[in-house]
C-alpha cells in the first residue's frame, strides 16, 4: 500500500502546448510551451523555416499571416505515459496543439461587482456565492479577482469584509485553488465621494469627510483599538475614494493606506489637477474608471484627465519635461471598454496619452445573465439591452460586458497590438497590486495560470495551475 502511495506521489504530469503565440519582450511570439505539475517550465521561441528571423522577431500585431505556421487544427494531439530508465517516475505527458492560437497570462479583473445573478454588496451574500461566481470566471478567462463593494453601511460592511470575504482571500492566499479563480482582495469602492460624483452610489451611505480613524469605523469595525492590525487583517486590496475631500488635505490618511500595502485609487471625485498631484505624491497610484463619476476636461482645469499626460511611456525626453512633477511612482488608471461608459474615441485619446491602461468590468450580478431586474447594493438596476442603469433614470449601474469582450473593444477602440491590449488585462492589474512578480505574465516558475484564445480574442481554454478548469470547441 505504501509503495502504491509513493508510485502515485512521484508521478509527475507535463503538458506540451505547440505553435502558441505567447506575450514576451513586447510582442507576440510563436513557442512552444511546456507546463510540469501546474508550473510553467520551459518556453521555447520558434523561428520557422517559411519566414526570415526578422518577420518572426516582428511578433504578432494583430494581422495573422496564416502561412507562419502550418500545423494541424487546434485540439489535444496525443496522451501518453513515459517511464524513465531509471523506474523512480513516471511521466504522464500531454501534447496540445495551438495552432497559431494565443496563449497569454489569466486575466485580472479589479473591480467587478458581482456576477451570474450575485452581488457581493449584498448583506446577504454566502462564501458559496461567492466561490460559484469564482468557479464560472474562468469562461471569461479570468483567474485572479477583487470583489468589489459599492458604497454601504457601516454593519454592512462589517457582515461582507469581515464574516464572508477576508476569510476567503485569506484561503486563496494561503492555499490557492486549483479549479476557479483565486479571490485577490475586497476593492471597497467608496464610501468616501464627492456627493456630486456618486454615480450609481446611494446618497444615504456617502461620506463627504474623512478622518483616519474613520476608514476604520466606516468599514464595520468600531471597538477595534489597534489600527495596524485592521489594515493588516481587514482584506482591504483598495480603496477607492475622492482626494479632495476634507480630512484629507495632508493626505495622511492616503500615506497610511498605502504603508498597509492598500492601493489607494482616486475616483467619483471633483479633485482638480492639483489635488490629484499630491494625492499621487503621497501613495495614490491609481485613477478608477477613467471619465466616470470625475470632473470633466476643461481646457484651463483638466482634472484628473492632467495627470495622463505626466505618464506618458518613460522616456528621457518625458522626464526631463515634467521632472518637477512627476510622482516618485507608476500611475495606473481603469477604464470599463464597453462601449456605452466612455465613447471609443474618448477611451483612444486616453491610450494616446498613457499606456498605463487596466481593463475593468465593473461587473454586476446581471453579468453572464440575460435583460432585466437585478441590483447593485440597495440600487434596483434595470438591464437592457446590455446597458444597466438605476432604476428610472439613465445613470449607468455598471456593466454586464465580459473582460474578454473588453479586451477586444479595447483593441478595436485604440488600434493597439494585441499584446498591448492583453497586457492591460494582465501585466498591468498585477503591476498595481504589487503582485507583478507572481501574475501578469508567462514566465518559467511561475504557476500556469493562462488562457487560450482564438484569433478573434475569444476564450477557447482557461487553465488554472495547469487544469483545463474551461473549454470551448
Amino acid at each position: 500500500m505504501k509503495q502504491h502511495q509513493q508510485e502515485e506521489e512521484e508521478t509527475q504530469n507535463i503538458v506540451i502546448f505547440l505553435n502558441c503565440f505567447i506575450p514576451l519582450d513586447g510582442k507576440l511570439q510563436l513557442c512552444h510551451l511546456t507546463v510540469k505539475d501546474g508550473i510553467f517550465e520551459n518556453i521555447n521561441v520558434l523561428f520557422n523555416n517559411n519566414k526570415t528571423n526578422d518577420d518572426l522577431e516582428a511578433g504578432y500585431d494583430g494581422n495573422r499571416d496564416e502561412s507562419r505556421i502550418d500545423p494541424p487544427s487546434f485540439g489535444t494531439l496525443s496522451k501518453t505515459t513515459q517511464q524513465q530508465n531509471d523506474d523512480s517516475n513516471t511521466y504522464h505527458v500531454t501534447t496540445f496543439e495551438c495552432a497559431g492560437n494565443i496563449l497569454c497570462p489569466g486575466f485580472i479583473d479589479i473591480q467587478i461587482n458581482g456576477a451570474f445573478g450575485v452581488d457581493f454588496s449584498n448583506p446577504h451574500l454566502t462564501p458559496q456565492q461567492v466561490l460559484s461566481v469564482a468557479t464560472q470566471l474562468p469562461q471569461y478567462g479570468v483567474t485572479h479577482f477583487c470583489p468589489t463593494l459599492v458604497s454601504s453601511f457601516a454593519d454592512t460592511y462589517k457582515i461582507l469584509i469581515h464574516d464572508i470575504l477576508t476569510p476567503l482571500c485569506q484561503l486563496d492566499q494561503s492555499q490557492p485553488p486549483t479549479n476557479r479563480s483565486t479571490v485577490l482582495g475586497v476593492h471597497a469602492e467608496g464610501p468616501f465621494f464627492a456627493p456630486s460624483k456618486r454615480g450609481a452610489h446611494r446618497m444615504d451611505c456617502i461620506k463627504d469627510q474623512i478622518q483616519q480613524h474613520s476608514i476604520v469605523t466606516t468599514y464595520g469595525l468600531e471597538d477595534i483599538k489597534d489600527v495596524d492590525y485592521f489594515y493588516e487583517e481587514c482584506g482591504i486590496k483598495i480603496v477607492t475614494l475622492a482626494p479632495e475631500l476634507p480630512g484629507v488635505e495632508q493626505y495622511e490618511t492616503i500615506q497610511t493606506l498605502k504603508k498597509h500595502g492598500i492601493v489607494v485609487s482616486m475616483g467619483h471625485t471633483n479633485a482638480t489637477l492639483q489635488e490629484g498631484i499630491q494625492a499621487v505624491q503621497n501613495g495614490a497610484c491609481l485613477i478608477t474608471h477613467l471619465f466616470n463619476a470625475m470632473r470633466p476636461f476643461h481646457h484651463r482645469e483638466p482634472g484628473l484627465l492632467g495627470l495622463l499626460s505626466m505618464y506618458p511611456p518613460s522616456s528621457q525626453e518625458q522626464d526631463k519635461v515634467n521632472k518637477r512633477d512627476r510622482p516618485p511612482h507608476e500611475l495606473f488608471y481603469s477604464i470599463i471598454a464597453d462601449g456605452l461608459h466612455s465613447h471609443p474615441t474618448t477611451i483612444q485619446m486616453a491610450y494616446n496619452l498613457s499606456q498605463n491602461v487596466i481593463l475593468v468590468t465593473d461587473g454586476i450580478a446581471a453579468m453572464g445573465l440575460h435583460d432585466g431586474e437585478h441590483s447593485l447594493g440597495e440600487e434596483d438596476v434595470i438591464v437592457l439591452n446590455g446597458k444597466a442603469t438605476i432604476r428610472g433614470t439613465d445613470t449607468l449601474a455598471g456593466s454586464v460586458a465580459s473582460m474578454d469582450s473588453c479586451i477586444r473593444s479595447f483593441q478595436k477602440f485604440t488600434n493597439c497590438s494585441v499584446y498591448e491590449a492583453i497586457k492591460a488585462a494582465t501585466e498591468n492589474p498585477a503591476n498595481v497590486l504589487g503582485l507583478g512578480k507572481e501574475l501578469g505574465m508567462i514566465k518559467v516558475g511561475r504557476r500556469a495560470d493562462f488562457v487560450i484564445l482564438d484569433q478573434e480574442l475569444k476564450v477557447r481554454r482557461t487553465i488554472i495551475a495547469g487544469n483545463v478548469v474551461y473549454e470551448n470547441n
